[in-house]
């Protein structure tokens, strides 16, 4: 939720309230499809992640049909050498499809992948620990869902559970993914956790909170959406206070509705990246309209966008707004969501 915006030292502040979420029902009940918690993490070397935690919108069992898009899928097994694939299933126009080689995803400039520049960094940990052997070969499958652009955070979460399969197999401890995360990018520390929390500064400093019950819609407006193109059209000067704290902006009331999941409460909190992502693509701005039209007690752009979600009352609401929203834009995958617990 957010975020916010300021500027200190040069360098682009971030002040924002990040969920994480699991695709499928919004409110399981006994005996339903999905009523089951979360996997457990697997601790042999060759056995699949996928559905790990660190996936922001990973796969899970739905009382709905086979969703037009799941969360990524990564399987790690032992090899003589290092490998790593991957497979485009992300659905959408071939300009979202292109864009998973041409962010670095796969494809020439492969040393910029964040899952690559992950394995390094272990590697290089293990090379200047004299009492650690070296790291072992792995093969490292990748199932690529989620588009690029999207602002859902799905390169950065896969890039933690790079880290996270390393503290799996006893290679780092967690403190030490916890240092290495930030080298990676500001949102990769955020999901080694996982859990709802309050992030600021360039994504270093995190805070847990307590979040109340989410009952979601997501939407991939099939676009991608450059952080770097949206922070240089922000047309409204950064927040200059190097004092200012998203936790100092928000009133008793807020932290009061968030606890409880009462979002329409939050209604005046707002995403800063809207304007200037809305003047790029309006058929976004629409895409939100249409989502509060649907009941939606809060709604929003996710981070730099591209994707948008809409947060409802009740898990029943949700399901309903899935409904009337796929009728509006039968070309757009829309998915119901839930926070991860």
């Amino acid at each position: 939720m957010g975020p916010r915006l300021a500027s200190k030292d040069g360098l682009h502040q971030i002040y924002s309230l990040f969920l994480p979420i699991r695709l499928g029902s919004p409110d399981p009940g006994p005996g339903e499809a999905g009523a089951e918690g979360p996997p457990e993490r697997n601790s042999e070397a060759a056995a699949p992640s996928t559905n790990a935690p660190s996936d922001p919108t990973a796969e899970y069992p739905s009382v709905k049909p086979t969703p037009l898009f799941r969360g990524d899928s990564i399987h790690f097994e032992t090899a003589d050498q290092f490998i790593f694939s991957s497979e485009n299933l992300i659905v959408g126009p071939d300009s979202i499809r292109q864009a998973f080689d041409d962010v670095s995803e796969r494809g020439p400039h492969l040393d910029k992948n964040l899952m690559m520049r992950a394995v390094k960094l272990l590697q290089q940990h293990r090379s200047e620990d004299a009492d650690q052997d070296s790291l072992p070969r792995l093969s490292i499958q990748l199932q690529k869902r989620i588009p690029p652009g999207t602002g859902v955070g799905a390169g950065s979460a896969n890039a933690a559970l790079i880290l996270l399969y390393g503290v799996n197999q006893n290679w780092i401890s967690m403190s030490q993914a916890r240092a290495l995360a930030p080298e990676l990018g500001a949102d990769v520390t955020f999901f080694l956790d996982n859990t709802p929390a309050l992030v600021e500064g360039t994504g270093e400093r995190i805070s847990p909170v307590k979040a109340g019950p989410v009952y979601g819609v997501l939407c991939f407006p099939g676009l991608f959406v450059s952080t770097a193109e949206a922070y240089s059209r922000l047309k409204r000067p950064l927040q200059q206070s190097e004092d200012a704290k998203l936790g100092s902006l928000l009133s008793d009331s807020d932290w009061h509705a968030i606890a409880a999941g009462e979002w329409s409460r939050l209604a005046h909190w707002t995403n800063d990246f809207e304007l200037p992502v809305f003047e790029m693509h309006p058929e976004l701005a629409g895409i939100k309209e249409s989502m509060v039209q649907t009941g939606a007690d809060y709604s929003s752009l996710s981070g730099s966008g591209s994707a948008l979600y809409g947060l409802y009352s009740s898990g029943q609401r949700a399901i309903e707004a899935l409904d009337s929203l796929k009728s509006q834009y039968p070309e757009l995958p829309f998915e119901t969501f839930a926070l991860w617990d």
